[in-house]
This record gives C-alpha cells, sequence and structure tokens, in this order.
C-alpha cells in the first residue's frame, strides 16, 4: 500500500424526534418516529505520522427546538469506508454548542477555540463539571460500536429559543484529533501523542 497521503471524512449520524427537526441539506431517514440525519465533515488530508487536530465552526445540525436520541461517529475514507484505527487513530472528538453573536466575523476553521472572545458563549451541559468537559457529546478510539442511544422517555434538549442571549444564535461546533500512524516506529507512542522529530539524525521528544 502506498504511504502517501491520505484523505479521510468524519462522519456524524445523529438520531432525533422527527416531528421536531427538518433539515434538506444532509441524507436524512426516518424510522419508528425518529429522523436520522447523516453528515460529513470536510475532507481530512494526512501523511504517515501527521497529526490534524482542527475545530470546525457552524457545522451542519438539525434546526429548531428539538430533542437528540444519539450521536454516533465514524471516521470513513473518500468512498465512505470506514478507516482502520492502525491506520488513522481517532483521538478524539467532540461536539459542543455554542452561541455566536449576530453578525460577527464567520469562522468555518480555526486552530484555536477562540471561547473567551466576547462573540462567543459557550452553551454548556448540565453536568457538574463547571469548567472542564462542557461538551454535549464527544468519544475517542471508542468511538465504533459504542451506543450512545438515550432510553426513552428521555433525550438531550438543544435549540430552545428562550435559552439564546439576546443577540445571539445558536450554532455548533466539531473539534476532530486525528493521527496517522502509518509506518509509525512507535505506533503505541504515536497515539499517546509522545512526539518525536528527528534533529541531526538523533531522535528528540
Amino acid at each position: 500500500m502506498s504511504l502517501g497521503s491520505q484523505g479521510v471524512v468524519f462522519l456524524l449520524v445523529i438520531a432525533l424526534l422527527a416531528t421536531c427537526a427538518r433539515n434538506s441539506k444532509a441524507r436524512a431517514t426516518f424510522e419508528n418516529g425518529l429522523k436520522s440525519t447523516v453528515y460529513l465533515s470536510s475532507k481530512i488530508t494526512l501523511h504517515p505520522g501527521s497529526v490534524s487536530n482542527k475545530y470546525y465552526y457552524d457545522i451542519e445540525f438539525p434546526k429548531g427546538h428539538i430533542a437528540i436520541k444519539s450521536f454516533n461517529a465514524e471516521v470513513v475514507d473518500e468512498a465512505g469506508n470506514p478507516v482502520s484505527l492502525q491506520q488513522t487513530y481517532l483521538h478524539h472528538w467532540i461536539a459542543s454548542r455554542y452561541y455566536e453573536r449576530v453578525g460577527s466575523e464567520d469562522r468555518n476553521y480555526n486552530a484555536n477555540p477562540g471561547f473567551d472572545q466576547s462573540d462567543i458563549i459557550m452553551a454548556r451541559n448540565a453536568g457538574l463539571c463547571d469548567h472542564v468537559l462542557g461538551q454535549f457529546f464527544g468519544l475517542g478510539a471508542e468511538t465504533r460500536k459504542t451506543s450512545t442511544h438515550i432510553p426513552d422517555p428521555y433525550g438531550i434538549e438543544v435549540g430552545n429559543p428562550l435559552e439564546v442571549p439576546s443577540g445571539y444564535e445558536e450554532k455548533w461546533m466539531l473539534n476532530i484529533h486525528t493521527i496517522d500512524t502509518r509506518s509509525a516506529v512507535d505506533g503505541v507512542g504515536c497515539t499517546e501523542c509522545r512526539y518525536h522529530v528527528i534533529l541531526n539524525g538523533k531522535s528528540q521528544p
């Protein structure tokens, strides 16, 4: 197999109450009163040993006051086939909700989250952690075959217009951290982010 660059795509499958959501841009299916919608991220290009850790703002997401029943993810190639963890290690992915000031500068991608900016307000989950783990969804390499289903009669409520601050609009952000482990001398060290570079023929941490 060639060890040149590879393109992978992050796939999101979101199941929500069908009566609440309307979205015509993504592929959707209806079953048992639920609407499942599939989204694809922008292409992620990796080279052997390279790392991608990007933040995607204002991602496609179901609109309206909805209840989410499950939120699943997968790394796939350009043909839609799952990519092996031995080839592209999914360190983590995080989906976070935020409020952006209406009329502020668009940010489809930025290496830095910029959560401290005045035009961004993070809409944290209702958990107990005040300063960390504010995301609504997120997993790592265990994503594959890990169920995120929320049993009836429950769901995660999002899109409530009463929660949106005046002058802001609700949006979603996705952080995807992937590592290309092809031809890595220390595959485990690579996935644990123990980086090494070669300087003057010597390995340096």
